[in-house]
């Protein structure tokens, strides 16, 4: 299969837009039968860019308000009615100041339904990107998702539409599956991009704005992330594996392995050792875990978005969210 692209769209990274059309058709399945969407996976492999691409390309003209929950900001995409951009922009700028109690998403639905029976027949999305941001703990944010959810089931117009975008930790250990149970949600998993895919998209990249990076350091490190490319790139070999990794890895790794060592009640050496067989043997890939006692601190390492499940089916085993993960994991558990 060759490299998808298209060269007559711009991304935030200021390149054309690479693969997910696998993705994009099955959010067109879905946002054809369910209410709300949730779309989720790693960090910076593109989740929004998807969301916005679907709205300019595959879904042109039909009313699509995008709010950035990072950024506290909003903006329409296919509107061709000012008084509708208005209306819609207002209702994300209350929500973003918190103006609709918590703040709540469910102000929102009910703000959007009232713009979708003014339009008429046709399908109205909203894309919070990122929203579990919009609250202060991770309760909080699934209670709304539920209320939101279950009012667009069961009181919302037929033709309302909510798209969140989520991290992979809180989606996948079923607690949000749970919750919208019965409430007319669907999921969208977004991983990597292939390797040929991404290596098109970095050379694309280092052409236009140059990198410090070679594209083997970089896959082996990031692997198919695009969003660490400006970082990434501006940092070179040298400052890359001498300041920036040691840092991340003891930001995020070392500091999951301590407080899942606190949640659990286990010692540190314990969970890096368990982790450590959770990963598997290099490059082996997806894997049974094979000891079920290994289950609760895989389910941790997914919720502190170390680790990911392995989307083939009928396969109980787990990948790191970024490649270097896995020898840091596999390291520090030799050297305990």
């Amino acid at each position: 299969m060759g490299v998808f692209v298209d060269r007559g769209y711009r991304t935030l990274l200021g390149l054309p837009f690479y693969d997910r059309v696998r993705e994009l058709e099955f959010l067109s399945e879905l946002l054809g039968a369910a209410r709300t969407v949730v779309v989720y996976g790693p960090r910076n492999v593109g989740k929004s860019e998807l969301a916005r691409y679907y709205a300019q390309r595959r879904s042109p003209g039909s009313p699509f308000l995008l709010v950035d929950a990072r950024r506290r900001s909003a903006e329409g995409l296919g509107l061709a009615r000012p008084g509708v951009l208005r209306e819609l922009l207002g209702l994300a700028d209350k929500l973003l100041s918190g103006a609709l109690r918590v703040p709540s998403l469910v102000g929102l639905a009910e703000g959007v339904s009232r713009v979708y029976r003014s339009l008429g027949p046709g399908p109205i999305i909203v894309v919070v990107d990122e929203f579990h941001l919009l609250y202060t703990s991770r309760r909080e944010a699934l209670l709304e998702l539920e209320r939101v959810a279950g009012y667009l089931a069961k009181r919302g117009e037929p033709g309302a539409r909510l798209v969140v975008t989520s991290s992979e930790g809180f989606v996948t250990l079923g607690s949000a599956r749970r919750r919208l149970l019965g409430y007319s949600a669907g999921y969208l998993p977004v991983e990597g991009l292939d390797k040929g895919h991404m290596e098109a998209l970095y050379s694309d990249y280092r052409a236009r704005y140059s990198c410090g990076l070679g594209f083997k350091v970089y896959w082996g490190v990031f692997g198919g992330s695009p969003g660490y490319l400006v970082e990434a790139c501006s940092l070179g070999e040298e400052r890359l594996f001498r300041d920036y990794l040691p840092g991340v890895l003891r930001d995020v790794v070392d500091e999951a392995i301590a407080s899942i060592s606190a949640e659990l009640s286990e010692p540190p050496s314990k969970v890096l050792e368990q982790a450590s067989k959770i990963l598997g043997e290099p490059g082996k890939g997806c894997k049974g875990l094979g000891d079920p006692r290994l289950g609760r601190i895989a389910e941790k390492l997914v919720e502190y978005n170390v680790l990911y499940p392995c989307r083939k089916a009928g396969e109980e085993t787990y990948l790191p969210q970024l490649p270097i993960y896995a020898p840091a994991i596999r390291l520090a558990a030799e050297k305990k």
